[in-house]
């Protein structure tokens, strides 16, 4: 706001005349966040949301989930995982239409890992009515049973990041050696595997790696896991999940960087969620704007040229060492 107060040029440019305060904006914001002002701002992107949708002409849809830290010494954030004080909002992007279809701003002690299942359905209900989810990919926070019948009861395709608990270690374990395809810096192979409360099994799909050991550190291989129901060849898989890093991740840091969300204004939770949607929606109306000036992005968004040369060495020099960069 103070920057805008600034720029006379761009407010003769948009003639802005007046700006509320600082104050008056802090005000409006806990006004909004405490009352029917978040339900309404969500009724605002889902219009957004629609429009896009209806630019992109297509009915089915991959959503990516992900949660973000950011760091506020405010009044009210409470403690985070990684031992900062914040908050860890829930985003979650269509990943063919480059939107944030949702978000939810939780507290900082919120687990990555809660209400995930409810996420994806809040998701589908928020879709125009002649569209539906059917692929999801997440991290390793969504390793979970329920969020795994759902997608397979619903007919979804799903690739989530997994956990390296005892079942698991034991299940790659028990890969034998002739079945690893070795790679330039790591090694790919896949096996099936189940949870407890799981009704299907599903591939397991793992990563094999060495790193540069630490003194006195044991020299033993690292891994990393996809839990997974879609079909296709191992490196297919890869690399369709790894896709949900320029969609979620990077779109999470456009949203932050780009439109200001990596710092919060007020001290109540409830004004932060406010500004925070209100975030969400200026970074989709940048998305209209983009697609309203560039005929050829109404269809489907162009990958990043970085995207383009990840798939190549994947697939042709035999490398996978862009997974083993990534997170899971």
């Amino acid at each position: 706001m103070r920057m805008i107060h600034m720029d006379k040029g761009l407010r003769s440019l948009l003639h802005l005349d007046t700006l509320p305060s600082t104050d008056a904006a802090g005000d409006w914001l806990r006004c909004t966040g405490e009352g029917a002002g978040l339900a309404g701002l969500d009724r605002v992107n889902r219009r957004i949301v629609a429009q896009r949708l209806r630019k992109l002409e297509r009915r089915t849809h991959t959503l990516d989930i992900d949660a973000t830290q950011i760091v506020a010494e405010k009044r009210d954030a409470a403690w985070t995982y990684k031992g900062e004080r914040g908050y860890m909002p829930m985003v979650e992007h269509l990943a063919e239409a480059g939107v944030v279809i949702h978000d939810d701003f939780r507290a900082g002690n919120v687990a990555p890992a809660s209400a995930n299942l409810d996420f994806v359905k809040a998701c589908q209900a928020r879709l125009p009515k002649d569209h539906t989810l059917t692929s999801v990919r997440a991290d390793s926070a969504s390793y979970q049973a329920d969020l795994f019948n759902y997608c397979e009861e619903t007919g979804k395709t799903f690739a989530i990041g997994g956990k390296l608990d005892a079942p698991t270690l034991a299940a790659i374990a028990a890969i034998p050696d002739s079945a690893w395809t070795q790679y330039a810096d790591c090694a790919v192979a896949e096996t099936v595997h189940s949870m407890e409360h799981t009704h299907k099994a599903f591939r397991l799909i793992v990563v094999r790696y060495h790193h540069q050991v630490e003194l006195l550190e044991e020299d033993r291989p690292h891994y990393h896991v996809i839990a997974s129901n879609r079909t296709g060849s191992t490196a297919d898989v890869l690399i369709w999940y790894r896709q949900r890093g320029e969609h979620s991740e990077n779109g999470i840091k456009e949203l932050k960087i780009g439109f200001g969300m990596e710092r919060m204004p007020c001290g109540q939770e409830s004004a932060n969620a406010a500004f925070f949607r209100i975030g969400v929606i200026a970074h989709n109306l940048f998305v209209l704007f983009i697609v309203a000036h560039d005929p050829k992005s109404c269809r489907k968004p162009a990958p990043s040229p970085s995207h383009h040369s990840r798939l190549l060495q994947s697939r042709n020099l035999g490398s996978l060492s862009d997974f083993k960069r990534g997170s899971f």
